[in-house]
């Protein structure tokens, strides 16, 4: 058994009171357990005061603590002293008295609130004994009687409500039984204590508090309320007789009224039938009255009158009732004549008011006769009919008479521009047959436009509704007006924003007319400066908003006024000096609201015009098929404005030669550099235009490259040696294959000014060229050196044998898109060779740098990252995907599936090799099997058909001849001159039979 002090220890330590005592000097010698976690004491020894603040002098007190943020505690403190081992000491046991505490506090609140809230009553409340006597009164109380309450405590409260005057207990106690059973209050009158008597409101109830009774008395003031109610008792009266005077109004207001005035109860009976309603109908009003309204519009039976009704009772949505229609009525002679009604609706409940028959709703029917008013639409339909007629009729005299026109015109233009071309044909001669030759090219333009324009005022236009990559159909449009704006020196730029979508949903046909349009006309009426076409989201969801800008003339307010209209210019002498007809705005106006959208133009005299539209062009997933989507610049028709001096950094040697013969191919002057270090070396030599920088590149990055470079013109050491004060700030281009978000930010933060993805798309780097080169940068092109640039482009190969076999390795090599990148097919089959040559080891290379200790996992990936640029810009379809998996594994250093990747990289290499064997000089071709007669694939040859098909729609033989000259030679020639014929007839359904003829015979051999 344990010793009492050990007992006393642990009880010490476990009672649930903190405990603590000090020396005589306050000094704390020991606390228990409750003590020290409370007050978070860590030792002894310290001052009491310095651990509890919050003690007083004293043998008994309370304290409050509160710690942190947690609630208030407070404790009753009780002191006492005492002797311990010899030692005087004070003790000081503390009880947790918080919810004593708080409920002490809530109880005085509750006061508090009570009394203000007694205070706050606009009512008098009297609180009285059994006798009636005034034991307190509140505020209210005082100012409604105007008494202190010392004044009227321990009176009787019959003194101040005279009604309540008994002078026996026993009578007070029943008056006060027989106030207090009464449901509702009790008016009686009380006195003022200026004697005068005003009107109140009482009401009593009893209770009981520590065995004594007592009542309560509420005493509301009604001075007000008897005014109000005196004042609308007058209202009332007044009211009564304007209602009687307005009823008799309304009745004349009826019975005079023009049109037909009926109403209805609920159950479709007819109550009242005005005297324009009998005149209308043929019924004397007590014929029809109590009848159902049916017998009156005969198309809707008895029941089905009522259901409409009921329904509108049940739901009260308009469907009938509370509308106005047309409808079918009849006479009492059975005539049926067209009339409009309006239906009404009242509910008699609401208003307090029922009629004769109890009816608790009131419909009301206005109906107006409009025989007259329909022999009018009638007319003036059949005047519109007769109208669109003559004016389909006006199209298609158009039409024909364009058709005929066309025919001698083009022999015209024909036979002129053979004559030109005549080299005996003296200078004078030349001059004049050039005058018939621009003349005869304006008078075709001028039949074109009044046939378009025909064409949409006739209404014989109908929109397409087809998926097709914008990005691409603009660029292409925009290729046949690049020599116009280089033969005027101008920049002609293209601007898509990056939130606009790559593939919409629309007519290709008609936007790219609106903006060749639009830009034809900026080009035309700019000297100088630039023509810009931009692309970006209109406000509204599915449309797009372009602009076409240009530095050119502008326009005055008035001119601005009236450029959509018809054949109107900006002045008399604009069509003189710039020719045209004035319809192209027109026609663009007409087709961008065709396009669900709007046109407008912002311009200023000599500050040039800006066009705008907005057309619905909504966003179409990418993965759908669509139209241009392999359209990429042709090089024959593809002009750069400008010649630009460039410098290229490129480490791989095939990359290289192909930018180089490209960017030759635009007449631009190209310096090659291997790495980044020597791209700084060299650009801070000479001066360039622009700099074509790769990404990745041996000793120094792309990345490092830039940011040197700008470094150095930030300082002034790139430009002080080649233009004294004069700076030029370089573009600089990103060649990457990256397509991660990160990798292009790091583009952006060193200052390129563009980024191009590889495989390089020319067409995109071509137009970022323009756009980034600042104007006075440069050497524009004349027609000389454009000669000197078509003799460099080669068009398809004269060796129709290699070409046909490398069409069918379709799965190796995409023949058709490598061609058109590199455009001489010499060049690309060597440029082949050589990647055969330079990466056919490339797999075993990367495996004996991962099989180093550690692994090469860097070198490793820039192998796979450079075979993946190299195998794109050749299409070198399988090697391609290959590469971008190696690539990507590599990064992620997924090291077991890059072994896998390296088999299949090898085996993909060796069929590569097998294609490219027959192909040697000495090799002996393999036979082609599978080609169609032509040049065209079978592809290609069912899309031009397809063309064909729709140009023949459009009834233009200048749509029609450049396709039949694509056909000839892919189809039979009789077929072929058969289609001729036809086109040189006009005979357009003739030449759709024969397209289709040949279509269906394609399909079943």
């Amino acid at each position: 058994m344990a010793e009492p002090p050990v007992i006393a220890e642990h009880m010490y330590e476990q009672v649930q009171n903190p405990i603590l005592i000090t020396d005589e000097a306050g000094c704390l010698l020991t606390a228990n357990k409750m003590a020290r976690e409370i007050f978070d004491i860590t030792g002894m020894g310290v001052a009491l005061k310095d651990v509890i603040p919050e003690l007083e002098h004293g043998d008994a007190f309370q304290i409050s603590v509160q710690k942190d943020h947690q609630a208030q505690m407070v404790f009753q403190v009780s002191r006492s002293l005492m002797i311990h081992q010899e030692v005087l000491v004070y003790s000081y046991i503390l009880t947790d008295v918080s919810l004593r505490y708080q409920a002490e506090q809530r109880a005085w609140q509750t006061m508090a609130r009570n009394a203000a809230l007694l205070d706050s009553i606009q009512d008098a409340i009297f609180t009285l004994d059994v006798t009636g006597r005034i034991i307190n009164i509140n505020v209210a109380g005082e100012k409604i009687f105007g008494y202190f309450a010392g004044e009227v405590e321990g009176r009787h409260i019959g003194n101040l409500i005279p009604a309540l005057s008994c002078d026996q207990p026993d009578e007070m106690k029943t008056l006060f039984q027989q106030y207090m059973s009464s449901e509702t209050s009790i008016e009686k009158e009380g006195r003022h204590s200026k004697s005068y008597l005003f009107p109140v409101e009482i009401s009593i109830r009893g209770f009981e508090l520590e065995n004594t009774f007592f009542y309560t008395l509420m005493v509301s003031d009604i001075s007000e309320r008897k005014l109000v109610e005196a004042e609308l008792d007058r209202h009332r009266e007044h009211l009564q007789d304007m209602v009687s005077v307005a009823t008799q109004e309304v009745r004349a207001i009826v019975d005079t009224a023009v049109s037909g005035v009926i109403t209805i109860n609920e159950f479709g009976d007819v109550l009242l039938f005005n005297p324009a309603a009998e005149k209308m109908f043929g019924w004397q009003a007590s014929d029809i009255l109590g009848q159902n309204v049916s017998v009156l519009v005969p198309g809707i039976n008895e029941s089905t009158h009522n259901g409409f009704i009921s329904r509108y009772l049940e739901t009260r949505q308009p469907r009938i009732i509370g509308t106005g229609r047309e409808v079918d009525a009849q006479r009492k002679d059975g005539s049926l004549f067209p009339v409009h009604l309006a239906v009404g609706y009242s509910d008699l409940t609401a208003s307090g008011f029922s009629d004769s028959n109890n009816s608790q709703h009131l419909f009301v029917a206005f109906i107006t006769d409009i025989t007259d008013q329909k022999r009018t639409e009638q007319e003036l339909i059949k005047a519109k009919e007769t109208a669109e007629q003559g004016a389909q009729t006006k199209a298609n005299f158009l039409a024909n008479m364009s058709h005929e026109i066309r025919t001698p015109l083009n022999a015209i233009i024909g036979y002129s521009e053979l004559v030109y071309e005549d080299k005996q044909l003296e200078e004078g001669s030349r001059h004049h047959v050039k005058t018939i030759i621009n003349s005869g090219k304006s008078l075709l333009n001028l039949i074109n436009d009044i046939l378009d324009f025909s064409k949409i005022e006739a209404r014989r236009v109908t929109l397409e509704n087809v998926c097709f990559n914008l990005p691409n159909a603009i660029q292409d449009t925009l290729q046949t007006l690049e020599f116009k704006a280089s033969e005027k020196c101008l920049n002609l730029e293209l601007d898509i924003d990056s939130a606009v979508p790559q593939k919409v949903l629309g007519d290709p046909s008609r936007l790219r007319q609106v903006v060749l349009n639009l830009a034809g006309n900026a080009i035309k009426f700019t000297d100088k400066g630039y023509v810009r076409i931009s692309v970006q989201p209109a406000p509204e969801e599915g449309f797009l908003h372009f602009c076409v800008s240009d530095s050119g003339i502008g326009m005055t307010q008035q001119q601005k006024d009236y450029v959509f209209e018809a054949f109107a210019q900006a002045e008399a002498s604009t069509n003189r000096r710039f020719g045209g007809t004035g319809l192209g705005t027109t026609i663009s106006k007409q087709i961008v609201e065709m396009m669900k959208g709007r046109i407008w133009i912002e311009s200023e005299v000599d500050q040039g015009s800006h066009f705008h539209f907005t057309v619905h062009l909504p966003a179409e997933a990418d993965d759908v098929e669509a139209l241009y989507d392999e359209c990429e610049p042709r090089l024959h028709n593809y002009r750069s404005p400008r010649a630009f001096n460039v410098l290229l950094a490129e480490d791989l040697a095939t990359n290289a030669d192909l930018a180089m013969l490209r960017l030759k191919q635009q007449g631009h002057q190209v310096t090659w550099v291997e790495d980044g270090k020597q791209a700084v070396a060299t650009v801070t030599q000479q001066d360039f235009d622009l700099v074509l920088m790769d990404v990745q590149m041996p000793e120094m990055d792309g990345l490092e490259a830039s940011r040197l470079i700008r470094m150095y013109e930030k300082i002034g050491e790139l430009t002080a040696e080649h233009h004294g004060d004069d700076f030029h700030r370089v573009p600089i281009i990103a060649l990457t294959a990256s397509i991660l978000k990160e990798d292009r930010e790091n583009c952006q933060e060193v200052g390129m000014d563009a980024i191009v993805g590889k495989p390089v798309d020319f067409n995109e780097l071509f137009l970022q060229m323009e756009k980034l080169v600042p104007e006075g940068r440069g050497k524009f092109r004349n027609h000389a050196d454009a000669k000197v640039v078509d003799s460099i482009i080669l068009d398809e190969p004269d060796n129709k044998e290699m070409t046909d076999y490398l069409h069918q390795q379709t799965d190796i090599v995409d023949y058709n898109k490598g061609l058109k990148t590199w455009g001489d097919p010499d060049i690309y089959l060597k440029s082949m060779f050589n990647f055969l040559t330079q990466r056919a080891d490339d797999a075993s290379r990367i495996l004996a740098l991962l099989e180093q200790s550690p692994p090469d996992i860097s070198t490793a990936g820039k192998v796979a990252h450079a075979l993946k640029g190299l195998a794109g810009n050749l299409y070198l379809a399988e090697l391609s995907d290959i590469s971008v998996r190696l690539d990507r594994d590599l990064k992620a250093e997924k090291l077991s599936d890059v072994r896998g990747f390296c088999y299949e990289l090898d085996q993909a290499m060796n069929r590569f090799r097998l294609i490219l064997e027959p192909l040697k000089p000495g090799s002996e071709m393999p036979e082609v099997s599978g080609q169609s007669e032509g040049s065209l694939t079978r592809e290609q040859l069912d899309s031009l058909l397809d063309e064909l098909l729709t140009a023949a729609d459009d009834l233009n033989p200048d749509t029609v001849i450049p396709l039949l000259d694509q056909l000839n030679g892919n189809c039979d020639q009789n077929c072929y001159q058969r289609m001729t014929e036809y086109i040189n007839n006009f005979d357009f359904d003739a030449l759709k039979e024969e397209v289709l003829a040949l279509k269906q015979q394609r399909a079943s051999g």
